[in-house]
């Protein structure tokens, strides 16, 4: 927006609007926006000044711009913490299939588990 308002300005420097210029670039912006969200806005304006005509601009055009990055951002941990979830279930999964045939070893004499290390000690290693 901003290099179009410069655009404008150049090429009207050899024009001979005089007191008109702030107008007729305010009319150029209001109907060359391509947003019709901005352009709605500028039209509702009832006193629409060149300069409050760049400020809403500029301001709308931010904005959509900060919403754009936030919404990615938000996708982004949308997607870490499904990644964070699935993670954990995986984990305590993994856990209780563990557990449940360290247990079933256990009640076959096959394995032990040494309480103090956490480990898994099988009988053919404690007899060595």
């Amino acid at each position: 927006m901003s290099m179009s308002i410069v655009e404008l300005r150049r090429l009207s420097e050899y024009c001979e609007f005089g007191s008109m210029l702030n107008e007729i670039i305010r009319d150029r912006i209001v109907c060359g926006i391509a947003d019709d969200r901005i352009q709605r806005r500028l039209l509702s304006e009832p006193e629409l000044t060149f300069e409050k005509a760049v400020e809403l601009s500029l301001a709308i055009e931010l904005a959509s711009k900060i919403f754009k990055i936030c919404m990615k951002r938000r996708e982004q941990l949308d997607m870490q913490m499904r990644l964070m979830v699935y993670h954990h279930m995986f984990t305590n999964l993994i856990r209780k299939l563990i557990t449940a045939t360290e247990r079933a070893w256990w009640y076959t004499g096959v394995i032990r588990v040494d309480s103090k290390m956490l480990s898994v000690i099988t009988v053919e290693e404690e007899v060595k």
